[in-house]
């Protein structure tokens, strides 16, 4: 295959060609382009470590411009703290949730190791450039996955040379006339404090863990035979096994669960489930992808939060009030079942309605109403809801001849205000796409639960008293003119204890961001939600499935 040499590469064929003087064995590298450049390149010729190693060629010719065309991580023979600085860090890849195989670390830390400890000046021009090259196209690669993670390439436009230009040329130029490498690294990384409780803590999670690579298990399964396959495999590898001898398959396999559920302190039923599947995939290099994708899902938020703002954590079952990057509430949440999951939603609090009515979703009117109904005309009356047309008026549901209809009704079917509604006495609207809110409920003591997937894909808030006051207090204090405010949270009490329905705008719209973070940090040590919707089972088959990268 031939290659067009860019211009990044005029110093190194240059010094290449005349490599044969004294000067040039001691692996000196000319710092000034030469007279006959332009005669040495002309036409193409083949370079195959760059088309086995390098995967920056574009940007590589910018970043070398900006230094003036010199090698950039040694002078003369000698290895400059620069270059110590980008091995430690790729080092340690695994801390940032990035893997340093990527960015051909073994074969830069070979050069670097023999170049460094070369007390024998055996090393020549080609040595040094190599080394020059291959850290230089490292250090591109890793500013680029810091800034946008496996998760946003296509999205971001950062493929693009311009893209990439326009965002990361302010870190080309290192050094004494530029930035140091060790801050350009960490302002490629997001900003968000809980971003740096992560990779602060990652260290004591990466230096202790299982390392091995076992088989991942898809479940449910299309092919049982290979299914049946990989499972003993996957239950082998955890040094598992049992005495075959005169026993049927499904003997053998019911034994081998048996003990694995009794290896793990698991309930012992020696039946392939959801959960056995669960805990079989759930070792330490898929936690790891679980927080390398956390760290690359804080690389999708804004470059800077706003001062105020709601973050419901859906794996955490936790709403946050964040105000200054200090926690101003926190509250337990309800969120959807796995059927009706919660979608992760970017929005703002626009307005609160006080004892609202609820319009059944039509989901649920084809998943639970429409089979009630033809079952029992009273199916509805007996639970508080009602039947309107499209007029709004009221239709007796016993009029309806409910056996035509399956994905959907010509009606709305509502539920009145009060303390018995579904929604509670309070709703939080927010402009989404999906017809979800947040709300009270009037199954409170559901907030008991561990697990509270429990909802229809709203958000319902435990302290929703408290939430609505700090939304009332957050107007006022950024009002101009807080005396024309219609609304206190006092007044919100009073209309709640009035039982009044009533529709708040709300003036200074409260960001909310409703995500899916499974990994947190508690006491300096990472720990793991459960992923409830296996989201992160799915974005890590999407963007890790090909991956034979190791910790």
């Amino acid at each position: 295959m031939k290659l067009l040499i860019p211009s990044y590469l005029f110093i190194a064929l240059t010094v290449i060609v005349g490599c044969n003087s004294g000067s040039d064995n001691l692996g000196r590298i000319d710092n000034k382009l030469t007279s006959d450049i332009e005669a040495v390149l002309q036409g193409n010729t083949d370079v195959a470590y760059l088309k086995d190693s390098l995967q920056n060629k574009i940007v590589l010719l910018s970043f070398y411009e900006a230094n003036g065309n010199k090698p950039v991580w040694s002078n003369g023979n000698k290895v400059l703290a620069i270059t110590d600085t980008l091995i430690d860090f790729l080092k340690n890849a695994n801390n940032v949730g990035l893997f340093k195989e990527k960015y051909n670390f073994e074969k830069i830390n070979q050069r670097y190791i023999f170049l460094r400890n070369d007390t024998l000046k055996k090393s020549i021009a080609e040595d040094w450039l190599l080394n020059d090259m291959m850290l230089s196209d490292a250090y591109l690669s890793v500013l680029k996955d810091l800034k946008y993670g496996m998760m946003s390439d296509s999205a971001s436009g950062v493929n693009s040379t311009e893209k990439y230009l326009e965002v990361f040329k302010s870190f080309f130029q290192l050094g004494n006339e530029g930035i140091s490498i060790t801050k350009a690294l960490e302002l490629a990384q997001p900003a968000h404090q809980d971003y740096w409780k992560l990779v602060r803590s990652a260290s004591t999670f990466t230096d202790s863990i299982d390392k091995r690579r076992y088989t991942l298990l898809k479940f449910p399964y299309t092919d049982s035979i290979v299914f049946i396959r990989q499972l003993k495999k996957r239950i082998a590898e955890s040094g598992v096994s049992i005495n075959k001898k005169g026993k049927s398959d499904s003997l053998i396999l019911t034994e081998l669960i048996t003990k694995y559920q009794l290896q793990k302190g698991i309930k012992k039923d020696g039946k392939i489930t959801a959960s056995l599947v669960k805990n079989l995939n759930n070792t330490d290099y898929n936690k790891f992808l679980k927080f390398a994708l956390t760290l690359d899902k804080y690389k999708i938020l804004p470059s800077k939060m706003p001062n105020r703002y709601i973050w419901v954590n859906i794996p955490s079952y936790k709403l946050q009030v964040m105000s200054s990057d200090t926690i101003a509430l926190e509250s337990k949440v309800i969120c959807g079942k796995t059927n009706s999951a919660t979608p992760e939603i970017t929005s703002e609090i626009s307005d609160l309605v006080l004892y609202p009515t609820w319009t059944v979703p039509n989901s649920i009117i084809t998943g639970q109403m429409i089979p009630g109904l033809k079952r029992n005309s009273n199916y509805l009356a007996r639970r508080g809801l009602y039947l309107l047309d499209r007029r709004g008026r009221k239709v007796n549901a016993a009029s309806v001849n409910w056996s035509k209809y399956s994905k959907g009704i010509p009606y709305l079917v509502q539920q009145g205000s009060g303390d018995g509604n579904s929604l509670g006495v309070i709703k939080f609207n927010f402009k989404n796409d999906h017809s979800v809110y947040l709300h009270d409920t009037n199954q409170r003591y559901l907030y008991k639960n561990a697990n509270r997937s429990l909802s229809h894909g709203c958000v319902r808030v435990e302290l929703w008293r408290e939430l609505a006051h700090y939304i009332a207090n957050t107007d006022s204090i950024m009002s101009k003119t807080p005396k024309n405010l219609t609304y206190t949270a006092d007044s919100i009490d009073s209309w709640l204890t009035a039982k009044k329905m009533r529709k708040i705008e709300v003036k200074t719209k409260l960001p909310l961001f409703i995500v899916y973070f499974s990994v947190y940090t508690d006491a300096g040590q990472l720990k793991f939600y459960d992923d409830v919707y296996d989201e992160d089972s799915k974005l890590i088959a999407k963007y890790y499935g090909n991956s034979n990268y190791s910790l």
